[in-house]
Protein backbone atom coordinates (compact mmCIF):
# COMPACT_ATOMS: atom_id res chain seq x y z
CA UNK A 1 0.00 0.00 0.00
CA UNK A 2 1.44 3.44 -0.88
CA UNK A 3 2.98 5.41 1.96
CA UNK A 4 0.39 7.91 3.20
CA UNK A 5 -0.16 10.43 5.95
CA UNK A 6 -1.52 7.97 8.51
CA UNK A 7 1.88 6.32 8.73
CA UNK A 8 3.69 9.51 9.74
CA UNK A 9 1.53 10.82 12.57
CA UNK A 10 3.82 9.35 15.21
CA UNK A 11 6.73 11.28 13.70
CA UNK A 12 4.70 14.49 13.81
CA UNK A 13 3.77 13.90 17.45
CA UNK A 14 7.43 13.34 18.27
CA UNK A 15 8.41 16.59 16.59
CA UNK A 16 5.76 18.58 18.42
CA UNK A 17 7.14 17.31 21.72
CA UNK A 18 10.73 18.10 20.77
CA UNK A 19 12.19 21.00 22.80
CA UNK A 20 13.36 22.83 19.67
CA UNK A 21 10.40 22.04 17.44
CA UNK A 22 9.58 25.73 17.16
CA UNK A 23 12.76 26.28 15.14
CA UNK A 24 11.31 24.20 12.36
CA UNK A 25 8.38 26.54 11.67
CA UNK A 26 6.03 25.04 9.13
CA UNK A 27 8.45 22.17 8.60
CA UNK A 28 6.89 20.26 11.50
CA UNK A 29 3.50 20.57 9.79
CA UNK A 30 4.65 19.15 6.48
CA UNK A 31 4.21 15.52 7.47
CA UNK A 32 0.45 15.95 7.79
CA UNK A 33 0.32 16.95 4.14
CA UNK A 34 2.22 13.93 2.87
CA UNK A 35 1.39 12.47 -0.51
CA UNK A 36 2.65 9.27 -2.04
CA UNK A 37 6.38 9.17 -2.67
CA UNK A 38 7.57 9.43 -6.27
CA UNK A 39 8.47 5.74 -6.52
CA UNK A 40 4.98 4.70 -5.42
CA UNK A 41 3.36 7.04 -7.94
CA UNK A 42 5.66 5.84 -10.70
CA UNK A 43 4.62 2.24 -10.07
CA UNK A 44 0.94 3.20 -10.32
CA UNK A 45 1.51 4.18 -13.98
CA UNK A 46 -1.02 6.99 -13.88
CA UNK A 47 -1.79 8.71 -17.20
CA UNK A 48 -0.80 12.08 -15.71
CA UNK A 49 1.47 13.15 -12.87
CA UNK A 50 -0.34 14.54 -9.80
CA UNK A 51 -0.71 18.31 -9.87
CA UNK A 52 1.51 18.78 -6.79
CA UNK A 53 4.50 17.80 -8.99
CA UNK A 54 3.76 19.96 -12.03
CA UNK A 55 6.21 22.85 -12.34
CA UNK A 56 5.01 26.22 -13.68
CA UNK A 57 6.33 27.16 -17.10
CA UNK A 58 8.75 29.78 -15.81
CA UNK A 59 10.55 27.10 -13.77
CA UNK A 60 10.94 24.77 -16.76
CA UNK A 61 13.72 26.61 -18.52
CA UNK A 62 15.08 24.64 -21.49
CA UNK A 63 18.46 22.92 -21.53
CA UNK A 64 20.92 24.10 -24.19
CA UNK A 65 22.86 20.88 -24.63
CA UNK A 66 25.81 19.13 -23.02
CA UNK A 67 28.57 20.93 -21.18
CA UNK A 68 32.10 19.78 -20.54
CA UNK A 69 32.65 20.73 -16.94
CA UNK A 70 36.34 20.45 -15.98
CA UNK A 71 37.78 16.95 -15.56
CA UNK A 72 40.75 16.75 -13.16
CA UNK A 73 43.12 13.83 -12.73
CA UNK A 74 44.08 13.62 -9.04
CA UNK A 75 46.68 10.86 -9.32
CA UNK A 76 49.75 13.04 -9.01
CA UNK A 77 48.14 15.19 -6.35
CA UNK A 78 47.39 12.17 -4.18
CA UNK A 79 50.48 10.07 -4.89
CA UNK A 80 53.35 12.06 -6.41
CA UNK A 81 53.77 15.50 -4.89
CA UNK A 82 56.08 18.08 -6.40
CA UNK A 83 55.37 20.13 -9.48
CA UNK A 84 52.81 17.75 -11.00
CA UNK A 85 50.79 17.82 -7.77
CA UNK A 86 50.96 21.62 -7.80
CA UNK A 87 49.57 21.66 -11.36
CA UNK A 88 46.64 19.48 -10.27
CA UNK A 89 45.97 21.72 -7.26
CA UNK A 90 45.92 24.74 -9.55
CA UNK A 91 43.39 22.95 -11.78
CA UNK A 92 41.14 22.32 -8.77
CA UNK A 93 41.36 25.98 -7.75
CA UNK A 94 40.60 27.20 -11.27
CA UNK A 95 37.59 24.87 -11.55
CA UNK A 96 36.22 26.15 -8.24
CA UNK A 97 36.64 29.74 -9.40
CA UNK A 98 35.18 29.38 -12.89
CA UNK A 99 32.62 26.60 -12.45
CA UNK A 100 32.19 25.40 -8.89
CA UNK A 101 31.60 21.99 -10.51
CA UNK A 102 34.11 19.46 -11.84
CA UNK A 103 34.67 15.73 -12.24
CA UNK A 104 37.64 13.94 -10.69
CA UNK A 105 39.31 10.75 -11.91
CA UNK A 106 42.01 8.72 -10.16
CA UNK A 107 40.52 10.08 -6.95
CA UNK A 108 41.71 7.26 -4.70
CA UNK A 109 38.36 5.53 -4.13
CA UNK A 110 38.31 2.05 -5.59
CA UNK A 111 35.94 1.06 -8.35
CA UNK A 112 34.91 -2.00 -6.35
CA UNK A 113 33.86 0.11 -3.36
CA UNK A 114 31.84 2.45 -5.59
CA UNK A 115 30.13 -0.55 -7.17
CA UNK A 116 29.37 -1.95 -3.71
CA UNK A 117 27.77 1.37 -2.73
CA UNK A 118 25.61 1.42 -5.86
CA UNK A 119 24.61 -2.19 -5.23
CA UNK A 120 23.48 -1.79 -1.60
CA UNK A 121 21.64 1.43 -2.41
CA UNK A 122 19.82 -0.23 -5.31
CA UNK A 123 18.95 -3.21 -3.12
CA UNK A 124 17.47 -0.86 -0.52
CA UNK A 125 15.42 1.05 -3.09
CA UNK A 126 14.05 -2.22 -4.46
CA UNK A 127 12.69 -3.27 -1.07
CA UNK A 128 8.91 -3.10 -0.52
CA UNK A 129 7.75 0.38 0.49
CA UNK A 130 6.61 -0.91 3.87
CA UNK A 131 10.16 -2.09 4.61
CA UNK A 132 11.76 1.18 3.53
CA UNK A 133 9.28 3.19 5.59
CA UNK A 134 10.31 1.48 8.83
CA UNK A 135 12.66 4.46 9.09
CA UNK A 136 10.57 7.38 7.80
CA UNK A 137 12.16 10.78 7.41
CA UNK A 138 12.33 12.67 10.69
CA UNK A 139 13.18 16.32 11.09
CA UNK A 140 15.13 17.12 14.20
CA UNK A 141 16.41 20.69 14.17
CA UNK A 142 18.86 21.01 11.27
CA UNK A 143 19.20 17.22 10.90
CA UNK A 144 16.70 15.37 8.67
CA UNK A 145 17.43 11.66 8.59
CA UNK A 146 15.72 8.53 7.29
CA UNK A 147 13.76 7.78 4.13
CA UNK A 148 11.08 9.91 2.51
CA UNK A 149 10.77 13.44 1.13
CA UNK A 150 12.35 16.77 2.00
CA UNK A 151 11.32 20.35 1.19
CA UNK A 152 7.59 19.57 1.40
CA UNK A 153 6.99 22.84 3.24
CA UNK A 154 3.23 23.33 2.83
CA UNK A 155 0.26 22.05 0.89
CA UNK A 156 1.07 24.66 -1.78
CA UNK A 157 4.66 23.49 -2.25
CA UNK A 158 5.44 22.16 -5.71
CA UNK A 159 7.06 18.80 -5.07
CA UNK A 160 10.18 17.45 -6.75
CA UNK A 161 10.08 14.02 -8.41
CA UNK A 162 12.59 12.46 -6.01
CA UNK A 163 12.66 10.27 -2.91
CA UNK A 164 15.56 10.54 -0.50
CA UNK A 165 17.44 8.42 2.01
CA UNK A 166 19.57 10.48 4.41
CA UNK A 167 22.14 9.14 6.88
CA UNK A 168 24.75 11.02 8.90
CA UNK A 169 28.25 9.62 8.59
CA UNK A 170 29.92 12.03 11.02
CA UNK A 171 30.16 13.17 13.77
CA UNK A 172 29.16 10.12 15.84
CA UNK A 173 26.65 12.14 17.89
CA UNK A 174 24.52 12.72 14.77
CA UNK A 175 24.71 9.24 13.28
CA UNK A 176 21.37 8.08 14.68
CA UNK A 177 21.97 4.39 13.82
CA UNK A 178 18.30 3.56 14.34
CA UNK A 179 17.62 5.42 11.10
CA UNK A 180 20.16 3.49 9.06
CA UNK A 181 18.60 0.67 7.03
CA UNK A 182 19.25 -2.84 8.33
CA UNK A 183 18.44 -4.25 4.90
CA UNK A 184 20.42 -5.07 2.90
CA UNK A 185 22.73 -6.43 5.56
CA UNK A 186 25.84 -4.91 3.99
CA UNK A 187 24.40 -1.37 3.78
CA UNK A 188 25.88 0.09 6.95
CA UNK A 189 29.36 -1.39 6.60
CA UNK A 190 29.56 -0.41 2.93
CA UNK A 191 28.35 3.16 3.43
CA UNK A 192 30.65 3.73 6.40
CA UNK A 193 33.65 2.48 4.39
CA UNK A 194 32.73 4.71 1.46
CA UNK A 195 32.05 7.67 3.75
CA UNK A 196 35.51 7.40 5.29
CA UNK A 197 37.10 7.50 1.83
CA UNK A 198 35.02 10.47 0.69
CA UNK A 199 35.92 12.39 3.85
CA UNK A 200 39.61 11.96 2.96
CA UNK A 201 38.94 13.34 -0.50
CA UNK A 202 36.89 16.26 0.79
CA UNK A 203 39.56 17.17 3.32
CA UNK A 204 42.14 17.12 0.55
CA UNK A 205 39.97 19.56 -1.41
CA UNK A 206 39.63 21.76 1.68
CA UNK A 207 43.39 21.82 2.12
CA UNK A 208 43.98 22.80 -1.50
CA UNK A 209 41.45 25.61 -1.30
CA UNK A 210 42.81 26.80 2.05
CA UNK A 211 46.26 27.18 0.53
CA UNK A 212 44.85 28.95 -2.52
CA UNK A 213 43.22 31.48 -0.17
CA UNK A 214 46.56 32.17 1.49
CA UNK A 215 45.68 30.17 4.59
CA UNK A 216 47.23 27.21 6.38
CA UNK A 217 46.34 23.82 4.88
CA UNK A 218 44.03 22.93 7.79
CA UNK A 219 42.39 26.35 8.18
CA UNK A 220 39.09 25.66 6.42
CA UNK A 221 38.72 22.24 7.98
CA UNK A 222 39.13 23.80 11.42
CA UNK A 223 36.83 26.73 10.58
CA UNK A 224 34.08 24.28 9.62
CA UNK A 225 34.38 22.48 12.95
CA UNK A 226 37.17 19.93 12.58
CA UNK A 227 35.98 16.53 13.75
CA UNK A 228 32.55 18.01 14.53
CA UNK A 229 31.87 18.98 10.91
CA UNK A 230 28.77 17.32 9.50
CA UNK A 231 29.21 14.67 6.82
CA UNK A 232 25.86 13.59 5.43
CA UNK A 233 25.01 10.96 2.84
CA UNK A 234 21.90 11.51 0.76
CA UNK A 235 20.59 9.03 -1.80
CA UNK A 236 18.46 10.73 -4.45
CA UNK A 237 16.13 8.33 -6.23
CA UNK A 238 14.50 9.69 -9.38
CA UNK A 239 11.97 7.07 -10.56
CA UNK A 240 10.66 6.90 -14.11
CA UNK A 241 8.11 9.62 -14.83
CA UNK A 242 5.38 9.43 -17.46
CA UNK A 243 5.55 13.20 -18.09
CA UNK A 244 9.17 14.15 -17.38
CA UNK A 245 8.92 17.53 -19.11
CA UNK A 246 6.36 18.72 -16.54
CA UNK A 247 8.33 17.93 -13.39
CA UNK A 248 11.72 18.52 -11.83
CA UNK A 249 13.85 15.89 -10.12
CA UNK A 250 15.41 18.57 -7.95
CA UNK A 251 14.49 22.22 -8.36
CA UNK A 252 17.27 24.71 -9.18
CA UNK A 253 19.42 25.35 -6.13
CA UNK A 254 22.92 25.69 -4.78
CA UNK A 255 24.04 23.37 -1.99
CA UNK A 256 24.10 24.65 1.58
CA UNK A 257 27.24 22.63 2.30
CA UNK A 258 30.92 23.48 1.96
CA UNK A 259 31.82 20.68 -0.46
CA UNK A 260 29.65 18.05 -2.14
CA UNK A 261 30.81 14.78 -3.74
CA UNK A 262 28.38 12.91 -6.01
CA UNK A 263 28.59 9.28 -7.07
CA UNK A 264 26.43 8.79 -10.17
CA UNK A 265 24.96 5.77 -11.90
CA UNK A 266 26.10 7.02 -15.35
CA UNK A 267 22.54 8.11 -16.23
CA UNK A 268 22.34 11.72 -17.39
CA UNK A 269 20.11 14.08 -15.42
CA UNK A 270 22.33 16.57 -13.58
CA UNK A 271 22.25 20.04 -15.15
CA UNK A 272 24.27 23.14 -14.23
CA UNK A 273 23.57 26.80 -14.92
CA UNK A 274 26.49 28.58 -16.57
CA UNK A 275 26.26 32.15 -17.89
CA UNK A 276 22.48 32.07 -17.56
CA UNK A 277 21.97 28.85 -19.55
CA UNK A 278 21.29 25.27 -18.45
CA UNK A 279 23.67 22.52 -19.56
CA UNK A 280 23.58 18.74 -19.04
CA UNK A 281 26.60 17.15 -17.38
CA UNK A 282 27.79 13.98 -19.10
CA UNK A 283 29.00 11.68 -16.30
CA UNK A 284 32.32 9.94 -16.88
CA UNK A 285 32.47 6.25 -15.87
CA UNK A 286 34.49 5.87 -12.69
CA UNK A 287 34.56 9.61 -11.98
CA UNK A 288 33.11 11.50 -9.03
CA UNK A 289 31.45 14.88 -9.41
CA UNK A 290 32.59 17.56 -6.95
CA UNK A 291 30.90 20.89 -6.39
CA UNK A 292 31.28 23.84 -4.07
CA UNK A 293 28.52 24.69 -1.60
CA UNK A 294 27.31 28.06 -0.33
CA UNK A 295 29.65 28.00 2.65
CA UNK A 296 32.67 27.82 0.37
CA UNK A 297 31.36 30.79 -1.60
CA UNK A 298 30.86 32.63 1.70
CA UNK A 299 34.27 32.04 3.27
CA UNK A 300 36.08 32.72 -0.03
CA UNK A 301 34.20 36.01 -0.35
CA UNK A 302 32.77 34.91 -3.68
CA UNK A 303 36.00 33.65 -5.20
CA UNK A 304 34.73 30.06 -5.28
CA UNK A 305 31.22 29.69 -6.65
CA UNK A 306 28.41 27.43 -5.50
CA UNK A 307 26.94 26.94 -8.96
CA UNK A 308 23.20 26.63 -9.36
CA UNK A 309 22.14 23.18 -10.52
CA UNK A 310 19.08 20.99 -10.92
CA UNK A 311 18.08 17.42 -11.73
CA UNK A 312 15.73 16.32 -14.48
CA UNK A 313 14.01 12.95 -14.84
CA UNK A 314 13.26 10.52 -17.65
CA UNK A 315 10.42 8.29 -18.81
CA UNK A 316 12.63 5.40 -19.93
CA UNK A 317 14.77 4.81 -16.86
CA UNK A 318 15.27 5.73 -13.23
CA UNK A 319 18.30 7.63 -11.99
CA UNK A 320 20.13 7.32 -8.67
CA UNK A 321 22.73 9.67 -7.26
CA UNK A 322 24.60 9.14 -3.99
CA UNK A 323 25.74 12.43 -2.53
CA UNK A 324 28.04 13.16 0.41
CA UNK A 325 27.83 16.67 1.83
CA UNK A 326 30.64 18.09 3.94
CA UNK A 327 29.12 20.90 5.99
CA UNK A 328 30.15 22.99 9.00
CA UNK A 329 29.04 22.20 12.50
CA UNK A 330 25.90 24.17 13.38
CA UNK A 331 27.83 26.27 15.94
CA UNK A 332 30.39 27.51 13.38
CA UNK A 333 30.26 31.27 12.83
CA UNK A 334 31.35 31.90 9.26
CA UNK A 335 32.10 34.84 7.03
CA UNK A 336 34.70 35.88 4.45
CA UNK A 337 38.17 34.83 5.62
CA UNK A 338 41.17 37.08 5.00
CA UNK A 339 44.54 35.57 4.02
CA UNK A 340 46.93 35.00 6.91
CA UNK A 341 48.54 38.25 8.07
CA UNK A 342 46.00 40.52 6.36
CA UNK A 343 42.62 42.06 7.14
CA UNK A 344 39.39 41.55 5.23
CA UNK A 345 38.33 45.07 4.24
CA UNK A 346 36.21 44.28 1.20
CA UNK A 347 33.80 41.60 2.44
CA UNK A 348 30.73 41.25 0.23
CA UNK A 349 28.90 38.82 2.52
CA UNK A 350 27.57 39.15 6.05
CA UNK A 351 28.80 36.52 8.53
CA UNK A 352 26.31 34.02 9.91
CA UNK A 353 26.09 31.13 12.34
CA UNK A 354 25.77 27.99 10.24
CA UNK A 355 22.87 26.65 12.29
CA UNK A 356 20.89 29.79 11.45
CA UNK A 357 21.74 29.42 7.77
CA UNK A 358 20.76 25.76 7.78
CA UNK A 359 17.44 26.46 9.51
CA UNK A 360 16.58 28.93 6.76
CA UNK A 361 17.79 26.54 4.06
CA UNK A 362 15.68 23.64 5.28
CA UNK A 363 12.50 25.66 5.87
CA UNK A 364 12.12 27.13 2.40
CA UNK A 365 11.56 25.72 -1.05
CA UNK A 366 14.63 25.37 -3.23
CA UNK A 367 14.94 28.70 -5.04
CA UNK A 368 18.16 28.97 -6.99
CA UNK A 369 20.83 30.91 -5.09
CA UNK A 370 18.41 32.97 -3.00
CA UNK A 371 19.85 31.78 0.29
CA UNK A 372 23.49 32.73 -0.25
CA UNK A 373 22.47 35.90 -2.08
CA UNK A 374 20.49 36.98 0.99
CA UNK A 375 23.83 37.43 2.78
CA UNK A 376 25.19 39.92 0.27
CA UNK A 377 26.04 43.27 1.84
Amino acid sequence: MPWRVESVRWVFNFLCAFPYASTLGTYTQKLLMAVDLAQAISKQQLPEVPSRFVQPLHRREPCHGHSSIPVIDLHDLLHQGGHSAHIAAQAVTKACEEWGFFQVINHGISTSLMEDVRRVVKEFLNLPMEEKMKRPMKFEPYHPTGYGRTFDISEDTILDWVDALINYISPPALKDPEYWPDKPAAYRETIEAYGAEVIKLEKTMLGILSKSLGLDFSHLEEAFGGDEAQVVLRVNHYPRCQQPDLVMGLSPHSDGSAITVLLHDEVEGLQVKKDGLWWTVKPIPGALIVNMGDMMQLVSNGRFTSMEHRAVVRSDTERISIVVFYAPTVSAFLGPIAPKGTQQNTAIYKPIKYGDYLATYMNKELQGKDRINSLLI
